[in-house]
């Protein structure tokens, strides 16, 4: 995710690939996790799986 790109701006580029992200926040605004989901290849990943990057 680019510094440039809103949390809706990463969401729309994932779904041009029929992949699904889904953020968990805390109450006060802060993302804790994501979950993405791949259609094309019926994969759900926690980000933490992937990287700590994502």
């Amino acid at each position: 995710m680019s510094p440039n790109n809103t949390r809706n701006e990463f969401r729309q580029l994932l779904k041009a690939e029929n992949i699904d992200a889904i953020f968990r926040i805390n109450p006060v605004g802060r993302i804790y996790g994501v979950t993405f989901i791949d259609h094309n290849d019926g994969i759900v990943a926690n980000g933490s799986v992937l990287g700590k990057e994502f």
